[in-house]
């Protein structure tokens, strides 16, 4: 580029396999529960769903995913422009058990970004 102008250009893939949010979500027996036809389910863990439920099941491991960000732009010693879009795809990863309500509301999970495209500058005095 003329000018002490840089061309740069980044282009990142990151992959995770399946996991757990935590080590107890490995237990055997977590993702079922059959406690929910107790007359003490208020005192148990219940795992969403009405009372009139006797079993709720998901599976605790979480699945693999892969996500994909570009980022491209001009750069000098004064100032950088840039232009960026994370996760290309718009992927909707499920990153960990949402443990907020204690899985006593409803089984839910923490999510990811979903695509965004934006630019970036700045400038150095």
């Amino acid at each position: 580029m003329t000018g002490g102008q840089d061309f740069f250009a980044n282009f990142t893939i990151q992959y995770v396999g399946p996991s757990f949010s935590q080590f107890e979500n490995e237990a055997a027996g977590l993702g079922s529960d059959r406690r929910l036809g107790d007359p003490n389910a208020a005192r148990l863990i219940a795992y969403g769903g009405p009372l009139t439920v006797s079993q709720i099941n998901f599976n605790p491991e979480l699945p693999s995913y892969t996500l994909a960000n570009f980022r491209f732009g001009l750069k000098t010693q004064r100032w950088q422009a840039a232009a960026y879009i994370n996760n290309i795809a718009d992927k909707n990863a499920q990153l960990a058990l949402d443990y907020e309500r204690g899985r006593s509301a409803r089984v839910g999970y923490l999510t990811n970004q979903p695509r965004t495209i934006g630019v970036y500058g700045s400038y150095n005095f």
